[in-house]
């Protein structure tokens, strides 16, 4: 064996075991996940699950989803940008698995991606490999398992580090150009999974830190300062050329931002939703009197609403990172203070996230671009993890070694072991009275076994032997190992926690695995027409393959929240659900063809029972009345219709990109009004027998054209300008890029460094 080929074997076997223990955390966290269970309540259902059904049904179909075609009146899929249209992972993953499947694979993927990328930056900035482990273990699963609710939390934050390792690496080797052009791959595929917060957090992350390691440099000549501009002229240039590549989902993203509830500051888009009350920030170091079961925060959190504060909830108030993690960073930030390092970005980073994440900051950054789109001033809690992570990870290196440990450090080191140990024993406790006082099982469910407090006693203790034993020896090899009983805690009181403050469980039996058993779903998939169900969950009924209203968007058309033009809702009564007037005009003047509720409407009778496939996906299996009402709206004029005259309409087709049915007009002497009830956006064009005709906004949203009298063919197809722009401007990014990686890589090299590679 070779020198060469014995040295890549050394270097891999880090990554080799990096990669092992990913997968066995991923496993720890998420094994019913593995096992083919699935994700139950939050966002998935009701958000998240729909829209990547329509995107399957599109894959399977061989078509490209561009417009929604079931949630309420339709809305730009790909500008709407939380499906993920162009994000390759879903093409993957929703191309070969079934629905359920491909969505736990997505999840357990980024867990595994994220935690790899963490640890590949901080091995390059210097970590050691359980340094590197354990600032991973911190950052993903200290802040996204609480968030397995929206999946746009792991999802984003994946290339987070991912974006800091290219940049730390460039800046270390700035000969190698690759590294720009790779953290320009990665701020696309970041922006092409479409959930822009994160990304607009990494984006303040990187010019943060970039911006640290440019100011603190060692050399101040004018060569060195040269060098150092050159390479941030180049990384500020990759950036943006990230942000190219991904203009076929930004631009069309950006005309919908401008159509929708996010244009201006409204109550539909509170900006300062989701902070952390700075009352609450006790949790980092006192977890026990925030996520005790026996104490829930969620009335407390929100008390004195419409007073001086927003809404909030305890999922997006969360920032956990351990104990002794927060005291190892708080360590070391002293230290890089002292030492004026650069790495004194990580507390100053850490610090503005989390006076940001408070919300404090609101009021003047509302007016500020960027800032104004986004709301959940508590997700900015992402960098102040983040940095603990990376500030413990370095402490974490450090620790083993006897020239870098002081006993102060020691000291506070086993202060903060005894300290989580308490805090993990006390949750469990509280864990354990609280199953007992409601008869239900533990959430503290790992691998299938049950978190006593017993149990979590012994493995403490165990760690806390551990721990003394590798101290305790004079082997340096043997102390190099010390910081794995800290690993291992901190990675029991992250479990923990995660079971406690998160509004998801994971089942063995994901009801989206049944729901073709439905007998609702097998009744509507009979219909002749296009059917538009009014119904109480929001977008969940979309699983049926059918239009429903009202809509669930958190990102939607403005047209959908303006008051003038907003469905009333029915009222519940001792008999049933009662509907005013207003509200059966509206469901007829709208395409509504069904009502679909869990009391009786008044309506045409169709189907009456227990539909256990669909109950179990609203999560009314425990409903002491799991009784579901399918009725008829007899008196609806359909999905299209033809206004103030008579006429007959036949559906042809009816797709996400394409509408087209036959119409049959009573003479008259003008021309009808045929109205589509479907949403008006840019894009959307109509020709009447092959030709060209005006589109109308008919009703404040719907989509209308004039013809005359007599059977005409009309035909509505979705051609979005935003897109095609978009994607010019990737395509040139792309020739652009590859043009200065050919003239970087391949013009530069030899004919003996080309024969040598070849």
């Amino acid at each position: 064996m070779t020198e060469s080929s014995k040295g890549t074997r050394r270097r891999m076997k880090p990554w080799l075991a990096t990669i092992c223990i990913a997968i066995a955390m991923s496993y720890i966290f998420w094994a019913p996940l593995w096992h083919g269970g699935g994700f139950m309540g939050g966002d998935v259902y009701s958000y998240y699950f729909p829209q990547k059904a329509l995107f399957q049904d599109a894959i399977a179909n061989q078509e490209l989803p561009l417009w929604n075609n079931r949630t309420g009146f339709g809305y730009p899929l790909v500008a709407e940008s939380q499906t993920g249209v162009f994000y390759p992972i879903h093409w993957l993953c929703y191309g070969l698995l079934d629905l359920n499947s491909a969505y736990n694979a997505v999840h357990i993927l980024h867990n595994m991606l994220a935690y790899v990328f963490m640890v590949g930056f901080c091995r390059r900035l210097g970590c050691s490999f359980i340094g590197g482990n354990l600032a991973a273990l911190i950052y993903v699963y200290g802040w996204f398992p609480s968030r397995s609710c929206v999946e746009w939390a792991i999802i984003g934050g994946t290339w987070l580090p991912a974006a800091l390792w290219c940049v730390e690496s460039f800046l270390q080797r700035p000969q190698k150009w690759r590294f720009a052009i790779l953290l320009s791959a990665v701020i696309a595929i970041q922006l092409l999974a479409g959930h822009f917060q994160i990304a607009w957090i990494t984006l303040l992350t990187m010019l943060a830190f970039i911006a640290s390691r440019l100011w603190f440099r060692e050399n101040s000549h004018e060569s060195a300062s040269n060098r150092l501009l050159r390479s941030g002229v180049i990384l500020f240039t990759a950036i943006f050329c990230g942000y190219g590549l991904a203009s076929i989902q930004l631009v069309p993203t950006w005309e919908f931002k401008q159509r929708s509830q996010r244009a201006t500051v409204n109550d539909q888009h509170e900006l300062d939703f989701g902070a952390i009350r700075p009352w609450y920030l006790r949790q980092l170091l006192l977890p026990w009197t925030t996520y005790s079961p026996l104490d829930p925060m969620e009335d407390r959190l929100n008390q004195g609403i419409g007073e001086d504060k927003a809404r909030t909830n305890q999922v997006e108030a969360h920032l956990y990172t351990g104990i002794t993690p927060l005291i190892w960073a708080a360590m070391i930030s002293v230290h890089y203070i002292r030492m004026r390092s650069w790495q004194v970005a990580w507390p100053i980073i850490a610090l503005g996230g989390l006076l940001y994440a408070t919300g404090c900051l609101v009021p003047i950054t509302q007016h500020l671009p960027g800032f104004s789109f986004f709301q959940g001033p508590g997700r900015y809690g992402l960098v102040v993890c983040f940095s603990i992570a990376v500030m413990a990870g370095k402490f974490a290196s450090q620790f083993h070694s006897a020239e870098s440990r002081t006993r102060v450090s020691a000291v506070m080191t086993w202060v903060a072991f005894v300290w989580s140990a308490f805090a993990i024993v006390t949750l469990v406790a509280d864990c354990d009275f609280f199953s007992e006082a409601i008869k239900q099982d533990s959430a503290l469910i790992c691998l299938g076994v049950t978190i006593s407090e017993s149990i979590a006693i012994s493995f403490i203790v165990a760690a806390l032997i551990t721990l003394a034993i590798c101290q305790g020896l004079r082997n340096h090899r043997a102390k190099q190992w010390s910081p794995c009983s800290i690993f291992a805690v901190v990675a029991f009181e992250l479990f923990v926690v995660s079971r406690l403050v998160t509004y998801t469980t994971m089942v063995s039996e994901p009801p989206i695995a049944n729901l073709d058993q439905s007998s609702i779903k097998q009744f509507l998939e009979k219909e002749t027409v296009p059917v538009r169900v009014y119904t109480f969950s929001a977008n969940v009924p979309n699983l049926l393959g059918v239009s429903t209203v009202p809509s669930y968007l958190t990102f939607g058309p403005q047209e959908y929240v303006d008051p003038q033009l907003m469905l009333e809702r029915h009222q519940l009564t001792p008999s049933g659900a009662e509907f005013s007037a207003k509200l059966i005009q509206q469901m007829i003047e709208r395409g509504v063809t069904h009502i679909l509720l869990p009391q009786p409407a008044g309506f045409s009778r169709i189907l009456t029972g227990e539909d256990a496939a669909l109950n179990a996906v609203l999560g009314r299996s425990n409903d002491p009345s799991p009784r579901l009402h399918l009725e008829r709206l007899d008196s609806g004029l359909g999905r299209a219709y033809v206004k103030n005259s008579l006429g007959k309409i036949t559906f042809g087709e009816y797709g996400t990109k394409r509408v087209s049915f036959q119409v049959d007009v009573e003479a008259s002497d003008d021309k009808s009004l045929v109205v589509l009830t479907d949403l008006m956006y840019p894009g959307w064009e109509v020709t009447v027998d092959g030709k060209a005709e005006v589109a109308e906004t008919v009703d404040g949203m719907f989509r209308g054209v004039r013809v005359a009298s007599g059977k005409h063919t009309v035909v509505w197809s979705y051609h979005p300008l935003s897109l095609y722009i978009g994607a010019g401007i990737s395509f040139f990014t792309l020739v652009l890029l590859a043009t200065v990686a050919h003239f970087r890589y391949w013009r530069n090299r030899t004919p003996a460094e080309l024969s040598k590679s070849s």
